[in-house]
């Protein structure tokens, strides 16, 4: 029984090749979800994709009708995040934006996502462990002030929130995104 839940979709939709989601039917999926959890009394929140490594999500996608421009492309799904969060009153955690202003998307071996750098392979898509948390750092600044004591929050959405990768994936306790979530609302770390 929720009070929240926070939905984290469009990468694959944007991304995956094999299973592309144009951008019309992915803003009336995230409406669709918005409006059936309201049925049910549950706030929602909408997180913007992240920037990726296109040159590795490329190579992996070579038939991607958009290979050229993943960068953009994504942009488009995150745009579209934020004008369904808007027209629907629901708030909006733009992690895009903040990634924006990392170098987020670069290979290293302190990168945020997952590369030859940091772990061997060319992911370029999934968060490491310090991702993760930026992740969960920046839904707990818009989340903090709304949400009030005993209320409980569901992460819904695909690998990415899961925590594929990381110790705990799928678990309040590790590394992944709803795991960092956990101990900053609940510890104030």
């Amino acid at each position: 029984e929720p009070s929240w839940a926070i939905l984290f979709f469009g990468l694959n939709d944007a991304l995956n090749s094999g299973k592309l989601v144009p951008i019309e039917t992915y803003r009336d999926n995230l409406r669709n979800m918005i409006r059936r959890l309201s049925e049910h009394g549950i706030k929602s929140a909408l997180i913007t994709p992240h920037r990726v490594v296109a040159e590795y999500v490329a190579e992996r996608h070579p038939t991607h009708p958009r290979r050229d421009a993943l960068q953009g492309h994504l942009a488009d799904y995150a745009a579209a995040v934020r004008t369904v969060a808007a027209a629907e009153g629901i708030l909006c955690v733009d992690f895009r934006a903040r990634t924006e202003t990392l170098g987020f998307d670069r290979p290293s071996a302190d990168s945020f996502l997952r590369c030859a750098e940091n772990c061997g392979t060319k992911d370029g898509l999934h968060l490491m462990p310090a991702g993760y948390e930026l992740l969960a750092r920046c839904v707990a600044e818009v989340l903090r002030p709304l949400v009030r004591n005993g209320e409980r929050i569901v992460c819904f959405g695909d690998s990415v929130t899961f925590g594929v990768h990381v110790a705990g994936a799928g678990m309040l306790e590790g590394e992944s995104y709803p795991a960092y979530l956990y101990r900053i609302l609940n510890l104030r770390c």
